[in-house]
């Protein structure tokens, strides 16, 4: 009769599962905080971009249709929407949306509402300081507006800005009267192509 030598046990002991938890642990809370500010950065991030490509489009639509068109932030998008320079949401009209933003797109009726845009995921996370509500452009794609800036930043404000020394990611918008727009850093120098002119 042949006998295999007996193979040994596998698996943990129970003081070994405690020290991998324990290190586990430590390696997770020390992981959370740059994870939430990962989270809040991303959170700034994409709620510039809706603002950049909202813009883009008013100025594209304004080109191709040789038309003024409007840019407005607003505080709500429901019937008795009112424009804020701090709002979430944005329209982008022929005519004034202010009272009408929950009209349907239409070509014909007022206020001829081409896109608009629920901010209210980014709006809960971001805090957004444009200085001005409404943004024209004409038909050949020029700020008919005065030129302004969006500071996009964390729901704690500006003074979280990694610009201010702290650790947000806030991004700024610049929109210039000749109608170039771009999204840009105020943390990093003006002469990085990230980096805001001013």
């Amino acid at each position: 009769m042949l006998k295999f030598p007996l193979k040994p046990a596998r698996g943990f002991t129970l003081v070994e599962m405690v020290i991998g938890i324990s290190i586990l642990s430590i390696l997770i809370a020390m992981a959370v905080p740059s994870f939430s500010l990962w989270i809040r950065n991303m959170g700034i991030r994409a709620a510039a971009e809706s603002l950049l490509s909202g813009l883009q489009l008013a100025r594209s639509e304004a080109l191709k249709r040789n038309t003024v068109m409007r840019f407005q932030l607003m505080d709500t998008l429901d019937g008795g929407c009112a424009p804020t320079a701090s709002g979430p949401h944005w329209v982008i009209s022929r005519d004034d949306a202010e009272g009408k933003c929950d009209a349907a797109p239409s070509e014909t009726a007022a206020p001829r509402i081409v896109q608009f845009y629920d901010g209210r995921v980014h709006g809960k996370q971001t805090l957004i300081d444009a200085g001005a509500n409404l943004f024209t452009f004409n038909g050949l794609g020029r700020l008919t507006s005065p030129a302004a800036n969006i500071l996009v930043s964390g729901i704690k404000g500006k003074d979280e800005c990694a610009s201010e020394g702290k650790d947000d990611r806030c991004l700024r918008i610049e929109a210039t009267a000749g109608g170039s727009i771009r999204l840009c850093d105020p943390a990093l120098p003006a002469t990085d192509p990230q980096g805001c002119a001013s």
